[in-house]
């Protein structure tokens, strides 16, 4: 079953910045970043993202990484879903 794009949905707790990447992981080694953003976010309001593979090719991880000093302390939930 080949997934056609990878969502993820960031829900802070917390208002402020957040400095978010979201990556998809190949089993080459090699990962492509397909968000890179600083929003300023409300709490419980959600931030969706998507990112689509390459061509022919099958991601096995997707990586969203949230961090920066401004975000040290803030709680959020991510919830990430393949779809066809």
């Amino acid at each position: 079953m080949k997934l056609k794009r990878f969502n993820a949905i960031l829900t802070p707790q917390s208002q402020g910045s957040y400095d978010i990447k979201m990556f998809l992981k190949y089993s080459d080694g090699t990962a492509d970043e397909v968000y890179k953003n600083q929003p300023v976010l409300s709490p419980e309001i959600p931030l969706f993202m998507t990112g689509r593979p390459r061509v022919g090719k099958e991601p096995y991880q997707v990586n969203v990484f949230v961090g920066d000093l401004e975000s040290v302390g803030k709680s959020y939930n991510i919830l990430v879903q393949g779809c066809k």
